[in-house]
């Protein structure tokens, strides 16, 4: 059978349209595949090659009260050092720890007590350090937590895979968890909700030179009280929102917020932190 001068061009480029479409396809079909997806995220929360990082956050924590308007309670400024390692079988292994102070939400000002708008009542406010916790994230088991306290989420053990959205060279990533502890100041169980979403370049994400990208992290977290506001029967919840960095030097940090940290754990900016813990089980 031989072909028309007319049909033989359409035939070639529907072939080529049929290629192209499926090349497309396959190279999508990288944002499923674990192995990148952790990749990715170590990309943009540290570094893969294993540098420390400090990553500060701004947060503002709302209440939102059933029946009524929510209200600003305060701000917070938090800075965690943190770093990722490549293990031998694949994959990757973190620790970190962190620092907070409290702020105004408005001034940025720190602050040691706020008045809470729905019971009227003066909350006192401490600045806090946590203890060194850390994560494995394997292709194969998913991630896993390495930590002092009990906690289960929805991200445990099952394909680290992100949600994306890809318009044309930037891809919107998101990782989302929903996550049960207990709170060790009350024994209380505690259900949240948490975002962490980034603006990302797709070529450096493929490109396995970079081994961190420098994009902003934005965190989103709806949770319970906190049992520090007293609520008492007020029903409602709070919802958290923080804009983060990261950083390579502890310098780069504002020296009046790192006082205020180093007032509560001296060696915070200048201690290593070593993968060699009690948590390592």
């Amino acid at each position: 059978m031989t072909l028309s001068n007319r049909k033989a061009p359409r035939i070639v480029a529907a072939a080529l349209i049929w290629a192209l479409a499926s090349a497309a396809a396959a190279d999508a079909g990288r944002f499923d595949d674990p192995a990148y997806n952790i990749e990715a995220w170590v990309k943009v929360d540290a570094d893969t090659s294993g540098r420390l990082i400090y990553r500060m956050s701004r947060m503002v924590a709302y209440g939102v009260p059933s029946g009524s308007f929510s209200e600003p309670l305060f701000g917070m400024i938090g800075v965690t050092k943190k770093a990722y390692r490549r293990m031998d079988g694949g994959g990757y292994e973190s620790r970190w720890e962190g620092c907070g102070v409290y702020a105004d939400p408005e001034t940025w000002e720190l602050i040691d007590s706020f008045e809470n708008p729905y019971t009227g009542e003066t909350v006192t406010l401490k600045p806090m350090c946590t203890l060194i916790s850390g994560a494995r994230m394997t292709a194969e088991d998913g991630f896993s937590m390495i930590a002092p306290f009990a906690m289960e989420s929805s991200i445990f053990e099952r394909p680290y895979v992100l949600d994306w959205n890809v318009v044309g060279d930037t891809a919107f990533m998101q990782r989302k968890a929903h996550t049960q502890w207990q709170e060790p100041s009350s024994g209380k169980v505690k259900y949240e909700m948490t975002i962490d979403s980034a603006a990302v370049p797709v070529a450096q994400l493929d490109d396995p030179s970079v081994t961190s990208i420098d994009v902003p992290l934005a965190h989103t977290l709806v949770t319970e009280w906190m049992t520090m506001l007293k609520m008492g029967d007020i029903p409602g919840s709070m919802l958290w929102r923080a804009d983060m960095t990261k950083h390579f030097d502890a310098s780069e940090i504002p020296e009046h917020i790192r006082t205020a940290m180093e007032a509560t754990r001296p060696d915070f900016f200048t201690e290593e932190l070593s993968f060699d813990d009690k948590h390592d089980e």
